[in-house]
């Protein structure tokens, strides 16, 4: 049964709905469960658990951060090279 990204898989001899891989090449990064919890079925939503949004946020703004780091770093450098914009 396939129905958004739901499937039926065979667990221990047991049907049981859970949501599919959603896997490609090229990835840097997976996060990996047993299986997804039944609220997240009935969300149809791979990450509905609280904690693992707050990690989310965290690697999110820690990357941002670390991006507006690197900008300031290069405009710095070209402000002093002379070859800065404004």
């Amino acid at each position: 049964m396939t129905e958004g990204h739901r499937v039926t898989e065979d667990w221990m001899g047991t049907p049981v709905e859970t949501l599919e891989d959603l896997l490609r090449p090229g990835l840097r990064a997976v996060c990996i469960g047993i299986n997804p919890a039944p609220d997240s079925v009935a969300a149809e939503h791979y990450f509905v658990d609280i904690l693992l949004g707050w990690i989310y946020a965290l690697v999110a703004f820690w990357t941002v951060k670390r991006l507006a780091e690197l900008l300031a770093e290069r405009r710095l450098r070209q402000a002093r090279s002379g070859r800065a914009f404004t």
